[in-house]
């Protein structure tokens, strides 16, 4: 065996060790401090992992995956820093559970459940959520990679896919309109294809062939209207669109509500929540099927992950939205804060640096 075959199955055997002693959930969060260090926030615990200007980083829930000052393609977890491999890649990205990243010449990577998998050279597109991966192969099979194991779904390349978080849908060669999701092929629709579809970690939302605007969730499926909407968006377990009347509405535990009377300035869907600003610029939650005024004003900055909305108010205070409670997390004006998963990280002065995990107590670095 080669000293390079010796090195590359040196890296693969440390990786294994490593995700395998760091299988418990994290606080998570990584920045670039006001000398140019590269700073890791995790468990309470900060570690200075360059002390020169990193090329770039991304932070996942479970590791911190990034390409250090020489060109070296790293992964933190667990207080400390583990090499993938000694060239940068051509694109890479972190996911709750995954590590996906390209190099040269369309070869793509996965790092999934302590190993490295090499998913092949790809044809085309591909697309990725917290735990999967999608894509069609150099030899036009339609493939997904989930929880280590790569599946064969189609023989041949399919027309259109979207993945978000756990979840594949995907339209085939015969119009055959389908959702993957934890290792099973589910048939919503055939020969009709929907006019257009979104999917989320436990739903999907289409309007179908005849313009009815669907969705499946729960294993069941659910009429929405008899037509198209305006406009809709997705999120984890909730559908928002705009209807023929131009009101705001939410499909959220089998259940359509009324959530604005008119069209709201501008809505989103993030994972759990459905936020959105009035004609005022009041900014609202639709969360678990309750609508909050969080604001009378509009927020200077507003960020969501998880079950969190971080967002400053008009005097740069800093405040959470956290499993449907309102809670101020800095009494005075911040000028920097940056959210991860559970992880709140913000300094008022860029030499003190705060986390909130949970929006929990605060810790200073």
């Amino acid at each position: 065996m080669s000293s390079k075959t010796n090195h590359i199955a040196a890296i693969i055997t440390a990786l294994l060790l490593f995700f395998q002693n760091n299988s418990e959930a994290k606080c998570l969060n990584a920045f670039i401090d006001q000398y140019d260090r590269f700073r890791i926030i995790e468990n309470g615990q900060m570690y200075l992992e360059s002390d020169i200007l990193i090329k770039s980083f991304k932070v996942g829930k479970e590791y911190v995956a990034y390409v250090d000052p020489y060109n070296n393609f790293k992964i933190f977890a667990n207080g400390q820093s583990q090499t993938v491999q000694e060239i940068a890649p051509v694109k890479y990205d972190a996911t709750d559970y995954l590590v996906v990243y390209q190099n040269a010449g369309d070869q793509v990577y996965c790092i999934s459940e302590g190993q490295k998998h090499f998913l092949g050279q790809f044809r085309g597109d591909y697309a990725y959520g917290d735990s999967i991966v999608a894509y069609v192969d150099f030899y036009g099979e339609f493939k997904a990679f989930y929880k280590g194991q790569t599946h064969i779904l189609e023989n041949r390349p399919v027309k259109t896919f979207k993945v978000q978080d756990n979840a594949l849908v995907y339209i085939d060669i015969n119009n055959e309109f389908k959702l993957y999701k934890n290792g099973e092929v589910i048939s919503l629709e055939y020969g009709n294809p929907p006019l257009s579809f979104q999917v989320d970690r436990n739903i999907v939302a289409y309007v179908d062939g005849v313009n009815s605007f669907t969705c499946y969730y729960g294993g069941q499926f659910y009429t929405l209207q008899n037509f198209a909407p305006e406009s809709y968006k997705i999120g984890e377990n909730t559908v928002a669109f705009i209807d023929n009347r131009n009101m705001l509405k939410a499909f959220y535990d089998g259940r359509v509500y009324d959530v604005l009377d008119i069209e709201p300035k501008s809505y989103q869907t993030y994972e759990n929540f459905l936020l959105f600003y009035d004609l005022r610029s009041f900014l609202h939650v639709f969360y678990k099927g309750k609508t909050q005024q969080l604001t009378n004003y509009k927020p200077r900055e507003v960020q969501v992950d998880n079950d969190i909305i971080a967002y400053t108010d008009l005097d740069n205070k800093l405040n959470v939205f956290y499993h449907g409670e309102k809670k101020q997390i800095a009494g005075e004006s911040i000028r920097f804060f940056e959210l991860n998963n559970e992880s709140l990280i913000f300094y008022q002065v860029p030499s003190t640096v705060y986390e909130s995990c949970g929006a929990g107590p605060v810790n200073n670095f």
